[in-house]
């Protein structure tokens, strides 16, 4: 018999944080284990990245991963709201300290999609509550699309609070040009003003806009999408609108250097509605500079985090650089 102690490999932890879920899994001697909470649960903040909540989410990832095994484990955390190399360093300096002896990667939520479609080039794009492009160029530095993600508010286009926000600014701007009889007519205005209680566009203007929230308008989503499917030519021309947009963030990416012509795609809007998909695809494939790919994500993302933790367990340092 050999002597020499042979070590036990380390556990393998995968974290992927979301804006509204947490969800946290260990892999050890072929045994996966998983812990799904509300991110507010633990976070005060899903924008930024804020030393307190790292030790809150180190506390929980060391609890699950002490299930298995107690002591270090390699770690990848994909982080939303973690979108500037800055950011990504707070993290990772956040969780070294809590977690001594661990190896450690922190990515944006993002880059988990790539991963987990076994795509080492990726273009990551997620399109659900909010919408982002990221990648990374030949030095490894994240690109994203500047000027696109701007939030619920202002950018986002293609998410599903921007759909809603964009029909009820394009039903506001015909009822002026083309009279309001006109704009009445259309599906989607009509259920719009039913799901408000309103009798006209001005007062559905003031609905709106006093339920301004990212959660209530996004939960309008499936209504703008069920008033295409009725007719309604403004979602239709909206919808367009949105893929171009997110064409267009793509061609940024790229043209800032992001490597990969493959887009792998997830959040809810874009794998819950296949004519999104299809009209994306069409968008993709005619860009300017040459055709890319689209391929909408299976695998809970997670799996994405378990992979990059995987590899961490072959390199000789302790802690990985988030760049």
């Amino acid at each position: 018999m050999d002597s020499r102690q042979r070590e036990d490999p380390l556990p393998v932890v995968g974290v992927d944080v979301g804006g509204t879920k947490t969800r946290i899994d260990t892999l050890f001697s072929k045994h996966r284990q998983s812990l799904i909470l509300a991110s507010d649960s633990w976070r005060k903040n899903s924008d930024t990245v804020l030393p307190h909540d790292m030790i809150r989410l180190a506390e929980l990832i060391r609890a699950q991963a002490a299930k298995r095994r107690p002591g270090p484990a390699a770690l990848c955390l994909g982080l939303h709201g973690a979108d500037t190399p800055q950011q990504l360093n707070l993290a990772t300096t956040a969780l070294t300290e809590q977690l001594p002896g661990w190896r450690i990667r922190v990515v944006n939520d993002a880059e988990l999609l790539g991963p987990t479609a076994g795509i080492r080039q990726a273009l990551n794009l997620v399109v659900g509550t909010g919408m982002v492009v990221v990648g990374r160029d030949t030095s490894g530095n994240l690109v994203r699309a500047d000027g696109y993600g701007y939030g619920w508010l202002l950018g986002d286009y293609g998410s599903a609070p921007a759909l809603v926000r964009e029909a009820v600014r394009e039903i506001l701007n015909r009822g002026v040009v083309a009279g309001t009889a006109a704009v009445m007519e259309d599906p989607l205005t009509q259920d719009l003003l039913e799901h408000f209680t309103v009798r006209d566009i001005n007062q559905l203007a003031l609905a709106f806009g006093s339920s301004a929230d990212e959660q209530a308008w996004g939960r309008l989503a499936p209504l703008f999408f069920r008033s295409r499917q009725k007719g309604s030519a403004i979602a239709d021309e909206i919808l367009d609108q949105a893929v171009t947009h997110i064409g267009l963030a793509v061609k940024a990416v790229i043209h800032a250097g992001a490597c990969g012509r493959q887009v792998v795609a997830a959040g809810g809007v874009i794998t819950h509605q296949p004519v999104m998909a299809r009209k994306l695809s069409g968008v993709l494939a005619s860009l300017k500079g040459g055709p890319v790919g689209l391929r909408l994500l299976e695998d809970p993302p997670v799996t994405g985090a378990l992979a990059l933790a995987s590899r961490l367990k072959s390199d000789t340092g302790q802690t990985t650089s988030s760049r």
